[in-house]
């Protein structure tokens, strides 16, 4: 069954965002429903993550709707010329319920490159057909939609901008793509919520465990993912980058370095020879990331910071309190439902009673010339 029509030379609604993604995603989970994940050929670690999401699934495609309306309103593209890319799109929900939804063209992106080819395993079995798939960072992705002169309209993601290490620089570069003239917008969603007591009371345990102590990689670990605890590896970089440093030296600097990766640290341990001491400071007192490929341990990041750096990439940009997904895990209905108005009435005043935040963003317009 094809996705009915949505709109042709007008403006998205919201509404009609609404109306026709609540039809998709109908349809996207039946078809999940009837999957066998092991079947398909998913690796362990998908079979694992996209399980969890399996169990909530009404839930989760709630949310991913929520994020693509967000998207998708008050666009002026006609929904078959729509041009989406999903940014770290992990097990690949967000890329099916678009195009389930007739959105033209989907191009799916990931660094993880098991999950670039579980999310086209799974799309081919669902009979799902991805427009793009990007293996790798912001610059295989920057050169891929060059190569095949794609012009978005769109980037979404979800639970990504948390890991990502350098987030200006990435937001910099994120702002050479190619965007169209015509309507183009960022919809980042992460549950990293400063903002939110109760997530941060959690989460800081979770930096200090990857800090201190490491996980144990039990079935569906991301084998791309350090298990060591990460003190310990910078440690080893550190000594094994200035052997003469004594161990006093190389424990002040690998506590010193934390939230760095490895070419950072390499750079501190020279600034720490020629000056007695780096420049660098944490940004919080938890948070940590992979010494080895930065992949942050749940970023916590100001929101007020946050929303300086898009729009100092050239966006018009606000970070806003994400929406309860009424079905799903979580507070009882009739709480999200209240939750909801009260995320509604009070705006990004509502980031401690939110599970997430959302960036969403426009390109800023051009500044009017002077005379």
């Amino acid at each position: 069954m094809g996705a009915p029509e949505l709109a042709g030379a007008g403006t998205i609604g919201k509404t009609d965002a609404m109306r026709q993604l609540a039809a998709a995603r109908g349809r996207l989970q039946r078809k999940l429903g009837d999957v066998d994940l092991a079947a398909v050929g998913l690796s362990a670690y998908n079979q694992r993550y996209l399980g969890h999401k399996l169990a909530v699934i009404e839930g989760e495609l709630q949310q991913v709707s929520d994020l693509l309306t967000m998207c998708l309103a008050g666009s002026t593209v006609p929904l078959e010329r729509f041009t989406l890319l999903d940014y770290g799109g992990g097990s690949g929900v967000i890329s099916l319920l678009a195009k389930e939804a007739g959105i033209g063209t989907v191009i799916y992106n990931d660094i993880y490159d098991v999950s670039c080819e579980d999310a086209s395993a799974l799309a081919g079995a669902l009979g799902v057909q991805l427009d793009g798939i990007v293996c790798g960072d912001i610059g295989e992705v920057l050169a891929y939609l060059r190569e095949q002169r794609r012009v978005l309209n769109a980037v979404v993601s979800y639970d990504v901008l948390e890991h990502i290490y350098d987030v200006p620089s990435f937001f910099g570069a994120l702002a050479t793509a190619p965007m169209s003239d015509r309507f183009f917008r960022l919809v980042f969603a992460s549950g990293a919520n400063i903002k939110n007591p109760r997530y941060v009371r959690w989460v800081t345990k979770v930096h200090r465990t990857d800090e201190l102590e490491g996980t144990e990689p039990g079935w569906g670990h991301k084998e791309r993912d350090s298990v060591r605890p990460f003190l310990e590896i910078r440690r080893e970089l550190i000594a094994a980058a200035a052997p003469d440093l004594d161990v006093a030296q190389v424990d002040d600097l690998a506590r010193a370095t934390r939230g760095l990766r490895i070419d950072d640290i390499e750079r501190a341990v020279e600034e720490y020879r020629e000056h007695g001491a780096i420049s660098y400071r944490p940004d919080h007192p938890t948070n940590t990331c992979d010494p080895y490929t930065g992949n942050w341990s749940e970023h916590l990041m100001d929101p007020a910071w946050l929303e300086r750096v898009v729009r100092e990439a050239g966006f018009d940009a606000t970070v806003e309190a994400g929406r309860y997904a009424t079905a799903g895990g979580g507070p009882k209905p009739a709480v999200k439902r209240l939750l909801n108005a009260a995320i509604g009435a009070f705006g990004s005043r509502a980031l401690p009673i939110a599970s997430y935040y959302v960036v969403y963003a426009d390109r800023a317009a051009a500044p009017a010339r002077a005379g």
